[in-house]
C-alpha cells in the first residue's frame, strides 16, 4: 500500500506543478465561486423614456440609490435635479429626508420645471435587498417607467455595492437595456 502511494505521488507531482493545471484549478475555483453567488431578479415596464437633455429630478430613501440613479441618468444624457434641491424646498418638514409623501415631492419637482421625477426606494431585509424605481411625468403625474430588482437569496455579507448593482439592474430593466456583465461597472463617478 505504501509503495502504491509513493508511485501515485511520483506520477502526480509533475502534473500538479504544471502551469496548465494551476490555470485550470484557478478557473474551476473562480467558476465555483461565481456559480454560488446570489442572482438578481429584475423586472421593468415603460411607457416613455425621456429624451436626452430632459430635466429629471431624483428622490430616494437611501443616498446610495439616489447617487447611483443620478449617475446612471447622467450617463444617458439627462440633466438632473439633485435630491438636495428638493429637500431644501421641504423646509416645513421636520426631517425632509424621511418625507415619504410622493404628492409633496411631485409638487416641489413641478416648481423646478422638471419633466420627470424619479423616486427610488430600498425595501426588505438588508441581507436580501430589493430596490424599486418609478418615474412620474410632470405635470401629468403618470408613471412613465418603473423597475425593480432583488437578490434571489440572502447575502452573507451585504455591502453598499450590492445596492448599486441592484439599482442598476432595476434601471436597466425599466429602460429595456441589456444588463452589463458582473465584471462591468454600471455607473462611473466622473465628478461633476
Amino acid at each position: 500500500m505504501q509503495r502504491e502511494i509513493v508511485m501515485i505521488n511520483n506520477v502526480l507531482r509533475p502534473i500538479l506543478r504544471s502551469r496548465k493545471i494551476h490555470w485550470l484549478l484557478g478557473v474551476l475555483i473562480f467558476g465555483a465561486m461565481t456559480a454560488c453567488s446570489p442572482r438578481i431578479v429584475a423586472e421593468g415596464v415603460q411607457d416613455a423614456i425621456p429624451a436626452q437633455g430632459t430635466l429629471v429630478g431624483v428622490w430616494g430613501t437611501h443616498p446610495t440609490l439616489e447617487h447611483t440613479t443620478i449617475l446612471w441618468l447622467r450617463q444617458r444624457g439627462m440633466r438632473v435635479l439633485y435630491p438636495s434641491e428638493v429637500r431644501a424646498q421641504l423646509s416645513g418638514a421636520r426631517n425632509a429626508s424621511l418625507v415619504l409623501d410622493e404628492e409633496t415631492i411631485l409638487d416641489v419637482a413641478e416648481k423646478y420645471d422638471v419633466r420627470e421625477i424619479v423616486i427610488v426606494r430600498v425595501v426588505g431585509d438588508q441581507r436580501a435587498p430589493a430596490v424599486l424605481v418609478r418615474a412620474f411625468t410632470l405635470p401629468e403625474r403618470q408613471v412613465a417607467w418603473a423597475g425593480s430588482a432583488r437578490y434571489d437569496e440572502y447575502l452573507s455579507k451585504p455591502t453598499v455595492n450590492n445596492l448599486v448593482i441592484a439599482m442598476c439592474r432595476a434601471l436597466e430593466a425599466a429602460w429595456k437595456v441589456s444588463p452589463l456583465s458582473d465584471s462591468e461597472r454600471c455607473v462611473i463617478d466622473q465628478g461633476g
